[in-house]
């Protein structure tokens, strides 16, 4: 029985319902017997239901010796009792194939097909093997009453999402059953709709389009690839931070308080600020029984960064019997290590880097850089969900590999269609740069042709380049005589705009004769040339005599035609 389904609603309603109307005292046996109608529903889990019931009676009656005998040997060998039989469970039914398939290839063992993982086999086991450990450490008192702990192991909101329970933060709430509150109610059914809401409205929604794109990650582009790994990561967030919503907000109206599973993880300004915002009851179920055990950061550097490698690599292989899985968490702590090692580095390079001055623009920054990182380890995870090749998405994202083409620009290499690739995928590359050079050899589509046609008909078209077709810049016209080329017009060096003029020795406030600023115009560009002309013809013009206009209108004749209209311009207008 899914959470989302109007199913689980109805079921939901009658237990609530049935619940505020028993005494508090029957109250827990009442959701003890819901919590195994939900769990035999399905046609498969009903018969694995003796699983579940053998975890419950093995971790309490272990957990009920190590609690009531004082003898150190004994208390130990019963701890090791309940870790193997949780342990031993989780391998037979989730990891044997794995183990004979994958790793020993079918030489010891062999794979078992017909073999059906029990439902919430990873939540029950981590909660009933944290209650015995508890009790051993003296965290809690040892349960007297085996319904009351059954209660806690199989508790049907946190049977199929979690999050993963500790029983001294459980048992309290067993005891002593609340009375009913509208406030109380009000708020889990508005966390159960929001939780409806991320998962039902957004997370499913993304997963058609991130589906579509891993099902078939060899034909993709790398911007869909990019875009679809970017969107997994907030896809999952949704998804299973919805359900955990719906689950807390469930166990709010029965009158339970969960353990929060999600704190804004997309908030969090590095990797492992990101782990402490991620799943939260997994990551301090394995702080408190797997990190600090082996020694956690209280060694040498070594056995600390192998001691963060190992949490993460159970990680992986808690969430799924897949060696995608595990590589996904054997990357995230080889992330874990590396930032752990240059955190004194990247705390001293802080100091120069400019746009670390703003505090809004560095936490901007540290977000941004946290989720890639991230999206870059969820495509072994999104890789093991959709069943596809964690090489292949890696080897699609190539967003540097680009075609230069001469008109065209740069382009990207993998977003041509398909229909410039022959048949046999040979001189893929060269016939893709013709097409960018050449792109008006490409006919356009009629009216009354369909696109396959289209695509069809100018895939038989030859792909030689025709000579008489225009390209996109004019050719160079070479003309005779004084004139001058016609060619494209060259970006000239930057010149000074007036440079000084010169004076003469004796005569400090007369200019020099006419012959020699003549000479010193002829040595200037065009364009100077023209400004020099434009500025003594607009003198002579301000004179006012009509014949020194005809002294220079050899010397506009003689220019280009565009000088001579400005020529003429500056001329009859002070005229």
């Amino acid at each position: 029985m899914e959470l989302t389904t109007l199913l689980f609603l109805g079921f939901f309603a009658a237990v609530a319902l049935l619940n505020y109307t028993l005494p508090r005292v029957l109250r827990p046996y009442c959701l003890l017997a819901a919590s195994y109608l939900f769990y035999c529903w399905g046609a498969n889990d009903r018969l694995l239901v003796p699983v579940l019931v053998a975890a419950t009676l093995a971790t309490w009656g272990c957990g009920l010796v190590i609690g009531k005998c004082r003898i150190g040997p004994v208390r130990v060998i019963f701890l090791l009792l309940a870790v193997f039989t949780c342990v031993g469970l989780l391998f037979y039914y989730k990891y044997w194939n794995l183990l004979a398939a994958d790793i020993l290839s079918g030489t010891v063992l062999q794979p078992r097909t017909d073999m059906v993982t029990p439902l919430g086999l990873g939540y029950f086991t981590l909660a009933a093997l944290s209650y015995t450990v508890d009790v051993y450490k003296r965290r809690c008192k040892v349960e007297l009453n085996p319904l009351h702990y059954a209660l806690f192991v199989s508790f049907f909101p946190t049977m199929t999402t979690g999050p993963i329970e500790r029983y001294p933060h459980f048992r309290p709430q067993i005891h002593k059953s609340r009375r009913f509150s509208y406030t109380r109610c009000a708020g889990g059914a508005f966390r159960m709709l929001w939780g409806y809401t991320k998962k039902m409205v957004l997370a499913d929604n993304m997963n058609l389009y991130i589906k579509m794109v891993y099902d078939t990650p060899a034909e993709m582009n790398g911007p869909n690839l990019v875009a679809a790994t970017l969107l997994f990561s907030l896809r999952l967030y949704l998804d299973f931070s919805g359900c955990c919503d719906i689950a807390i907000g469930a166990a709010r109206i029965l009158g339970y308080d969960l353990l929060e599973n999600f704190h804004s993880p997309f908030e969090a300004t590095s990797f492992a600020g990101l782990w402490q915002r991620w799943h939260m009851s997994l990551t301090g179920w394995l702080r408190d029984y797997i990190y600090i055990p082996l020694g956690a950061s209280r060694c040498n550097v070594v056995r600390h960064m192998l001691n963060t490698l190992i949490v993460f690599a159970v990680s992986g292989l808690w969430h799924g019997a897949d060696l995608r899985y595990l590589e996904w968490g054997i990357a995230c702590g080889v992330i874990s290590v590396i930032a752990q090692l240059s955190k004194a580095p990247r705390k001293v390079l802080w100091r120069y880097n400019p746009l670390y001055r703003e505090p809004a623009v560095q936490t901007f920054l540290q977000r941004c850089i946290t989720y890639l990182l991230f999206s870059f380890t969820m495509v072994f995870f999104a890789s093991a969900i959709y069943n596809a090749a964690p090489g292949e998405v890696f080897a699609g994202i190539r967003l540097a590999r680009v075609v230069i083409g001469q008109p065209g620009g740069i382009e990207s290499e993998r977003i041509f269609p398909k229909e410039l690739q022959n048949s046999d995928g040979t001189e893929q590359r060269d016939r893709r740069a013709e097409h960018i050079q050449h792109p008006c050899r490409r006919t356009r589509k009629a009216p009354h042709q369909t696109k396959a046609q289209h695509i069809e008909r100018n895939r038989e078209q030859p792909l030689v380049p025709r000579a008489a077709e225009p390209c996109f810049l004019p050719p160079r016209r070479e003309q005779t005589g004084d004139q001058r080329t016609e060619q494209i017009p060259q970006q000239q060096p930057l010149r000074k705009a007036w440079p000084r003029e010169r004076r003469r020795p004796s005569n400090e406030g007369q200019l020099q004769p006419e012959q020699d600023g003549q000479r010193a115009v002829s040595a200037r560009q065009p364009e100077e040339q023209a400004g020099f002309c434009l500025r003594n013809l607009c003198v002579a013009a301000g004179s006012g005599p009509e014949q020194e206009h005809g002294e220079h209108q050899a010397e506009i004749e003689a220019r280009q035609p565009c000088e001579r209209v400005l020529l003429h311009a500056c001329l009859l207008g002070n005229l």
